[in-house]
């Protein structure tokens, strides 16, 4: 009933908010929508497969390329496939593998003294990572300009070029032909290029309106019929394409070349195959924005707090050889991107150069990042794969923030993939708790774990539980289609509670032991379920302020609830929300696409929103935590407690130095004892376990040892004489020497292991015994039968056992032949010592024997 209320209110109260409270966004913009000539300072070399052809600048835009040298421009088209090649060879070629295509166009008969000059700059500027293909090692190019317009100066005399990028139509350049210039000698060479990996093809040629169409593959470029017309007074000239030989060329009808001619064609371009879809979001503490997005490459983009873009860098990954990773800024705008799988990590400061690149393993997959409260740890979610033995872990990194070498890690969860269906276990979302904490998510669970999982390795959880969601491997509808899965924005934690996105609803739970408390539902929010009836979303992104208000992302909305989930209002941002951050100005920005995955044009969004958000939510940041330590044995010595953070005081049972944390197990004495350590930001504590060995009793009787009064004990009888050597195969409740001597046993009880103290057994003595009749008695003690061996033949042999208070509880009067052995059951009969009486005409004995059963 509480489900079906919730749901009615939500569905009422959104439509008040919508239509009387919806916010207006602050600003709002495409990503990768700088279409411009940008410097090449390195970073395109090569990049047009020509060697003597130096690029000077490039447009860089979603995918498509147009390199421009003094002798002309190319095109480039370039798309990621899965390797057709890979099913004859697949130790050696790649799972995915991009083809290009490629047009270059030469000036014929240019001049050699011609000048590029770029004209007005924009104020973002560019800066490139860049992988050496040989040594794999990657540098970084910044502070690239990028101009909005070049110039061809005298490419041929009289005759300049002007290019200008424009966002909506594509590029447009403009001839000047001076006076006294001959257009006939303005001529381009056309020239085809391109991979030969999967019905890669380029065609040109002119149309019945003519225009001149480049058709490939991988897209078109139409260069529209040119429109020409005197400079002075703007007379139109008729002129048209002419191509012949691949060379295409001006013909102008009645041109008078004592004029200034201005012809004018547009190159107009579509949108080219690959992904502008904005993935993640993180704000600094000045209120700047950073995201990532694309994925050929990706990209990191930093606007300020008024939307104005700064910089973009541009990573070394693509999903040609990776799967993406993901993003994590401190406050200062100093930024920690990753590749998902063959990981790297890089560290970008608010400038965008590239502070360090670190490579992992192969091995590894790294899928979200966080911080811990005050940013000086890097924590990664992520997997370790052993295809050596089928298996995958999910996995937690702890990755040094100062150079991104990986300090350690920790798995929490295990899968074989060697069954059907079987795909791996990943730390798929990570946060960051009070006391220092991290909660996160796998496809299957959720759990807690300390930060300091370098100096505390073996330290536990605080809890580890069903998530109650189980995702599918890949988890949602949004990242690039080439790869199967990655991180996910779905949880946020406060100090008390923290929150999952499932796509469609929300599920509110404890910090302290991860129990459910409450659910609901998200306006829009969409999941599905797929063939194992895991779900994947097609939304995403949570954020916290300091009023504990919740932001999350949905199809075409961002939605505020307040920490009991009660919607408070909600925004329609026009676009999928893949995640969302709390600015430091109070302001809510939201990213994601138009369009899923299934589209080749994503056209990714970033909007600035006013929801009335309180400043952004800040941890407690105390790390009082105790490494765990024990169990211990009442006799061991005494050990010093470690903590994360040092300086603080220690108290509890066995405590014996509060400022060192010295514990002393004997002092504490056995049970379970509770020990503080305090700071002056706050307390912690953790349960010490001090076990012991239980109350016992060693004897001896005759040649036979024995411990009594222990249970669940495991034994191991010792020679005390040789060293405290150990018997083989001596590891009963007794043991029955065959010489004199001390002996002595090993007990391991509760985790404990002690020594007895040794008991004298002296073997002649017993054997003494036996009378000269030849009567013996075995085994002393017994655990139920009792053996009397006669070696003489014997008649009226009166045999009694009698308890020690003079019970008889046994008596039999036979004759026996030599050779005979006469068993007797005790099992009836108590544990304790007994006599046994044999007695005839000749003979009177007394045996003291011990029955333990």
């Amino acid at each position: 009933m509480k489900s079906s209320m919730r749901l009615l209110i939500v569905l009422i109260f959104s439509t008040i908010v919508t239509l009387t409270f919806g916010q207006k966004s602050n600003w709002s913009t495409s990503f990768a929508n700088q279409k411009v000539f940008i410097e090449n300072k390195g970073q395109f070399d090569g990049r047009n497969w020509q060697k003597n052809s130096k690029i000077e600048y490039a447009i860089d835009y979603n995918g498509f390329n147009a390199f421009f040298t003094p002798n002309g421009l190319t095109y480039r088209f370039d798309k990621i496939i899965r390797n057709p090649q890979r099913k004859s060879n697949p130790e050696h070629e790649p799972k995915r593998i991009n083809i290009s295509e490629i047009i270059d166009i030469t000036w014929l008969n240019f001049n050699e003294n011609v000048k590029i000059i770029a004209q007005d700059a924009i104020e973002p500027y560019f800066s490139y990572a860049i992988k050496n293909p040989l040594t794999k090692e990657v540098y970084n190019i910044n502070y690239i300009k990028g101009f909005n317009k070049l110039v061809y100066k005298n490419l041929y005399n009289n005759v300049d070029v002007e290019y200008e990028a424009q966002f909506e139509k594509g590029i447009k350049y403009t001839l000047f032909v001076h006076s006294g210039a001959d257009l006939s000698k303005v001529m381009m060479k056309y020239n085809k290029r391109h991979t030969n990996i999967k019905s890669e093809f380029i065609t040109y040629s002119l149309d019945e309106s003519g225009n001149f169409n480049i058709k490939s593959s991988l897209g078109e470029i139409t260069e529209l019929k040119p429109f020409a017309y005197y400079k002075d007074n703007k007379q139109e000239v008729k002129i048209k394409f002419q191509f012949e030989n691949d060379i295409l060329s001006f013909q102008a009808e009645n041109y008078d070349n004592t004029r200034e001619l201005v012809i004018d064609p547009w190159v107009v371009s579509p949108t080219f195959n690959s992904s502008t879809a904005v993935w993640e979001v993180e704000t600094d503490g000045a209120g700047n924005v950073y995201v990532i997005g694309g994925e050929t490459p990706m990209q990191l983009q930093k606007y300020n707090s008024a939307g104005a873009l700064q910089w973009t860098y541009t990573t070394p990954w693509d999903t040609a050889t990776v799967w993406l990773g993901t993003l994590a800024t401190d406050n200062s705008g100093t930024s920690y991107i990753t590749s998902g799988t063959a990981p790297e990590i890089e560290k970008v400061d608010n400038g965008g150069n590239m502070v360090w690149h670190n490579n992992s393993s192969t091995d590894k997959e790294w899928w979200s990042i966080t911080f811990n409260c005050d940013k000086t740890k890097l924590i990664v979610g992520g997997t370790i794969l052993n295809m050596s033995t089928f298996m995958a872990y999910a996995t937690i990194f702890d990755i040094d923030i100062n150079n991104g070498i990986e300090l350690s890690s920790n798995n929490f969860d295990s899968i074989s993939l060697s069954g059907f269906g079987a795909f791996p276990i990943e730390v798929r979302s990570i946060t960051t708790t009070k006391n220092s904490e991290y909660i996160y998510l796998t496809h299957k669970e959720v759990g807690t774990y300390n930060q300091s999982i370098s100096s505390c390795p073996d330290s536990t959880q605080d809890f580890k539980l069903d998530n109650g969601h189980h995702l599918a491997y890949k988890c949602e509808n949004y990242l690039p289609l080439t790869q199967n899965g990655g991180g996910l924005k779905a949880i946020v934690a406060s100090n008390q509670f923290f929150y999952i996105h499932t796509g469609a609803k929300i599920y509110k739970r404890a910090v302290s032991d991860g129990s459910l408390i409450d659910s609901t539902l998200i306006p829009g929010g969409v999941n599905q379920l797929d063939f194992y009836g895991k779900i994947y979303v097609s939304n995403s992104g949570l954020a916290l302020d300091s009023c504990g208000n919740v932001y999350a992302g949905s199809v075409n909305n961002v939605i505020k609830f307040d920490a009991d989930l009660n919607i408070l209002s909600q925004v329609s941002v026009g676009f999928t929300v893949y995640d969302v951050s709390v600015n430091s100005n109070g302001e809510v920005v939201a990213v994601g696409a138009q369009f899923n995955n299934s589209f080749s044009n994503r056209n990714g969004k970033i909007q600035s929103i006013d929801m009335s958000a309180c400043p952004q939510y800040s941890l407690v940041c105390c790390d009082a935590t105790v490494c765990n330590a024990g169990p211990f044995c009442s006799k061991d010595s005494s050990t010093n407690l470690v903590p994360s953070t040092s300086g603080g005081t220690w108290a509890g049972t066995g405590i014996t130095n509060s400022l060192t944390g010295t514990f002393n197990p004997s002092v504490a004495g056995a049970g379970i004892h509770t020990i503080f350590y305090t700071l002056p930001c706050g307390t912690d504590s953790i349960l010490i376990t001090v076990n012991s060995v239980d109350n016992y009793t060693i004897s001896s009787i005759g040649a036979t040892a024995t411990v009594t009064n222990l249970t669940g004990a495991n034994y191991q009888w010792i020679d005390c004489d040789n060293g405290n050597s150990i018997i083989a195969g001596e590891t009963d409740t007794s043991y029955t020497a065959t010489v004199n001597g001390n002996y002595g046993v090993m007990i391991n009880q509760n985790g404990c292991i002690i020594i007895s103290s040794c008991v004298f057994i002296d073997v002649t003595e017993i054997a003494g015994n036996n009378n000269a009749l030849g009567i013996k008695i075995y085994p002393n003690p017994t655990k139920g039968i009792l053996n009397i061996y006669f070696s003489n033949d014997l008649n009226n042999v009166n045999i009694v056992i009698e308890n020690t208070i003079g019970q008889k509880v046994y008596e039999s009067i036979s004759n026996q032949v030599k050779g005979a052995v006469l068993s007797i059951d005790l099992e009836k009969y108590s544990n304790g010592f007994y006599f046994v009486k044999i007695n005839n005409n000749n003979l009177n004995l007394k045996y003291k024997i011990l029955y333990d059963k």
